[in-house]
């Protein structure tokens, strides 16, 4: 065949295609004579009759949508000294840490002695998420065996969305409708608060847990609606499955537990339950607590009996167990007993009554009177403080509680400065409540009532300024009001109706139990959000369900005035806040979303970068295998993972009391032997440090200070300033700004300048013989001055001491005895552009910590002995400078081997309590402000 026939060939079977192509959609008037027209009359049909293909593909298409995005990070999730694939955040690497354990040895020990050296750790709290990565290893491996560990631990969270999603939208359906379901499934998958647990590499427990939770929150309700006992219970028992392996995930377990005992209790107050529900929300708790005890031994059974996340879903199984005993199968003829009381209460009151009194003197009998008053305080403290309150809480961003105006800003974007997808979530919310009590009599007041109560709950933590900022008084009356006065409300409304309203006491009966659950699963998550802002991530799906719900309803009302040009408008408005491309004034709720999302992931690299990368490689070719890092706890993961040593601290941070050591005697230690006595006690042998410290100096001097915070202080950077600098005939004297407060009184020819009142604000530094590349051999320095800022009045005083290019230069005029430490500036290829670009100001008592005379000074400080620490690694392997580049602060890790001096001992007294838990820590470590 010539090339001309092969070309007229391929054209005529092009020409086929295209023919049989057309003509299947053909509008021809002859459908008969064309023997495609019925097929595509039937496929036409089957796709308008089978709506489940459309769900189906649609939600497909938002998974696989959710799944680019999550993935858009991984050509940046490599180790460059030996590619393999690096997790995006920190708690990640332990997990990924108990998998290759499982790997290598088959299981992951009872006790990883690789951490928290020298009494080791439990592994319980990770084991189930470490296997549920291997697992997926397992498969993946046995489908493409060249997919590694690293490789299913990254893209573990990508396949738990996705899975998670599934089950979100089943439940969105059960609650809502398809397209509810539909939307708010899509809202949640390009939900930037969303994003940052599920996304590729962020393997931490989050993502897991939140796919068990939805996969919970299904199944009860698949129970809840079942019809028949038999399909009831296998429900409810599935849904206890998946209860109990959300709590072998994460503690998000606990919003699980409360929302069905407080969703059930309602539901049996409104006299809307059934026995065969009864049964199930008995058998869901008992097989949840069964899971949790029993396949991981993370919760002994006893705390689980104590707390307060279990004994409300406990006293509600009580109240349940009562009604059946008394009214079912009439135990000691109770019921008859209770005959006058019936015609006085509710059955429901009565049973809640007696449950309550049984529980009360249950506790006092086994507990003792003052158990009662722990758990009032725990519940108390779990509303108020779900992560928990002390200094080192109130030192790790993710833990700290949000106010009204960060979740906000999570939720955008904004229009004329209201949040679209949370305007859309407290419209969702309002329609919810008003669907539930439509029928009543009274729905206009009790509406008026919620949206009050909505108020009150959401802005009691408002904002750090003001009185709303969560702590005053206000505040709490606000929070706690807000909750106690709508159970009061409701309570009241309840009986009243009982004793003079028949008919609206019935109508409770009426009210849809979806929406009950769904108002009582975001009243639980809205607590969350409000506790620490790591929660903001399980918020974000109350968040896009309740606004999918709020678009679906508006557009039904819209859909249906009978106003033509007010529909369009309306219309046109919905569409606008929903899809507008616009940039300004305004752009839609899902392009915004969307970008942010992308933009996100597309640039979110590993904090174990190529600088930790490298020290990792280097320490694990150059460093005993039996090594003990010592460090601040953030990189006690890293150090395990990624270098393969143990460590002494990491992020379970399971000895809060360490922590306190670590901070107060190695840290900011006030000489090398106080610090020797704690890493000796933990077996260290080696100390690591980098930049990062700088800006940390405030938490771990914190957290290391007594209660009149006698070790608390920071470090600030101040920068050239070119237009303050003087010339004289025989100096110039340049000018650093900044500002940065004194951590202590300082006292100056009489004058008093308090500490956090009075600050410097500037230092000045006489030079003479500059050279283009600055060295100390091309520069005189003079004794610098600080400018004291009081009140808005300067204070010049002399400051005893500068630090440039390794040497520490100490002057004999009595002033402020801080130092400044030159810092260069770096141009883009890392070249030096000005070796006096900018500082750092240390203060008097950061001149006297242990980690700023290893690391700031570079052990130059002639009165503060370092001798016992060898630096192995640092600047000259690592590449890296302590510099600015690119407005940041940069600087190398830092890594010293411990030479203990001969015959170093420490006196028994003292390691036991370097070695002891948090039975140690002091009081005053509890009592802060936040």
């Amino acid at each position: 065949m010539t090339d001309n026939e092969a070309q007229d060939n391929l054209q005529q079977k092009r020409k086929e295609i295209v023919q049989k192509f057309t003509s299947f959609f053909s509008s021809a008037e002859d459908k008969a004579a064309d023997p495609l027209a019925q097929k595509r009359k039937d496929a036409l049909k089957f796709l308008k009759e089978n709506k489940t293909f459309w769900t189906i593909l649609f939600l497909v298409v938002i998974i696989l949508l959710g799944g680019y995005i999550r993935t858009l990070n991984f050509p940046l999730l490599h180790d460059v000294t030996n590619d393999a694939w690096v997790s995006t955040d920190l708690d990640s690497h332990i997990y990924l840490k108990y998998a290759k354990m499982i790997l290598t040895e088959g299981a992951v020990p009872e006790t990883d002695m690789t951490r928290f050296v020298p009494l080791g750790a439990p592994t319980a709290n990770y084991a189930f998420t470490a296997y549920a990565i291997y697992f997926l290893y397992t498969v993946l491996h046995f489908l493409s065996p060249t997919v590694t560990l690293e490789y299913a631990d990254v893209l573990y969270p990508v396949v738990a969305f996705g899975v998670g999603i599934i089950f979100f939208f089943l439940l969105a359906r059960r609650l809502f409708d398809t397209k509810t379901a539909l939307f708010g499934s899509f809202l949640l998958t390009i939900s930037p608060a969303f994003l940052q647990r599920t996304m590729g590499g962020s393997s931490d427990h989050d993502a897991l847990g939140m796919m068990f939770m939805f996969m919970a929150l299904y199944l009860f309700i698949a129970a809840w609606q079942a019809k028949s006992t038999k399909s009831t219970l296998w429900w409810g028992a599935a849904a206890g499955v998946a209860t109990g392996l959300t709590g072998l995930t994460w503690g998000a377990w606990k919003f699980l537990a409360l929302i069905f005992a407080i969703f059930v209790l309602l539901e049996y107050v409104f006299q809307k339950i059934e026995r065969r529900q009864m049964y199930m929300y008995g058998l869901w708790f008992v097989v949840a607590i069964i899971v949790m005890v029993s396949w991981v031994p993370l919760f002994p059974l006893s705390s689980l009996v104590k707390s307060v996340p279990t004994l409300i879903p406990l006293f509600v199984l009580a109240v349940l167990i009562l009604d059946i005993a008394i009214y079912q199968y009439h135990l000691f003829r109770l019921d008859q007993r209770l005959k006058r009381l019936n015609s006085r209460l509710p059955t429901a009151f009565i049973c809640i009554f007696l449950a309550a009194a049984l529980g009360i003197v249950g506790m006092i009998i086994v507990a003792g009177p003052m158990h009662l008053g722990v758990q009032l305080d725990e519940a108390k403290e779990l509303l108020l403080q779900p992560m928990g309150k002390d200094r080192w809480e109130l030192t790790v961003a993710e833990q700290r509680q949000p106010y009204f105006t960060n979740i906000l800003a999570d939720f955008g974007p904004e229009f004329a400065g209201v949040p679209a997808a949370y305007f859309l979530f407290l419209v969702g919310m309002v329609l919810a409540f008003y669907g539930m009590v439509r029928k009543n009599k009274n729905k206009l007041k009790i509406v008026g009532v919620y949206v009050l109560f909505l108020f009150l709950l959401l802005w009691s933590r408002y904002s750090p300024e003001g009185v709303l900022n969560g702590t005053t008084p206000l505040s709490i009356i606000f929070y706690f009001g807000s909750m106690l006065g709508l159970a009061a409300l409701t309570v009241y409304y309840i009986l009243h109706a009982y004793y003079k309203d028949k008919e609206t006491y019935e109508q409770f009966q009426s009210w849809d139990s979806r929406l009950l659950f769904v108002l009582v699963w975001v009243l639980f998550m809205v607590i969350a959000a409000r506790g620490a802002v790591r929660l903001i991530f399980v918020f974000a799906p109350v968040v896009s369900l309740m606004a999918a719900y709020a678009v679906v309803e508006l557009g039904k009302m819209i859909w249906v005035m009978k106003n033509k040009s007010l529909r369009i408008l309306l219309a046109v408005v919905l569409l606008l806040v929903l899809v507008s491309p616009l940039a300004h004034p305004f752009k839609g709720l899902v392009p915004d979303n969307y970008e942010y999302s992308v933009k996100q992931a597309t640039y979110s690299s590993p904090p174990y970068n190529q600088f930790w990368q490298r020290a990792g490689a280097w320490v694990r070719e150059s460093t005993p295998k039996d090594a003990v890092f010592a460090h601040w706890w953030d990189y006690g993961y890293w150090v395990q993972n990624g270098f393969e040593r143990a460590s002494v601290l990491d992020g379970a941070n399971k000895v809060k009391y360490w922590n306190y050591l670590m901070g107060r005697h190695v840290m900011t230690g006030q000489s090398q032997e106080e610090a020797l006595e704690f890493l000796y006690v933990h077996d260290a042998t080696h100390m690591l440090i980098l930049s990062d410290e700088i800006g940390k100096y405030t938490a771990y001097s914190s957290i290391g200070s007594d209660e009149n915070y006698d070790r608390y202080s920071w470090i600030n950077t101040f920068v050239f300033n070119e237009q303050g600098t003087q010339e004289t005939r025989d100096l110039t004297i340049l000018m650093f700004q900044g500002s940065q407060a004194f951590d202590d009184d300082f006292t100056w020819d009489g004058q008093v300048f308090p500490a956090r009142q009075a600050g410097v604000g500037a230092v000045f530094v006489p030079i003479t013989r500059v050279s283009e590349n600055a060295t100390t051999e091309s520069v005189t320095f003079g004794q610098p001055t600080i400018a004291i800022v009081k009140d808005g009045k300067r204070t010049d005083v002399p400051l005893q001491c500068l630090y440039f290019n390794g040497k520490m230069l100490k002057y004999p005029i009595k002033g402020y005895d801080g130092c400044f430490r030159f810092i260069p500036v770096l141009a883009p290829d890392g070249k030096v552009t000005n070796a006096l670009g900018g500082g750092l100001f240390v203060s008097e008592e950061g001149m006297n910590a242990l980690w700023t005379n290893l690391y700031i000074f570079e052990q130059q400080n002639p009165d503060f002995d370092t001798s016992a620490f060898e630096e192995i690694y640092g600047t000259s392997k690592s590449g890296v400078p302590l510099a600015f580049y690119q407005n940041r602060l940069i600087g190398p890790i830092k890594i010293w081997k411990i030479n203990y001096p001969k015959g170093f001992t420490v006196d028994p007294e003292i390691e036991k309590r370097y070695l002891g838990g948090n039975e140690y820590l002091p009081d005053y470590f509890f009592e802060v402000d936040n």
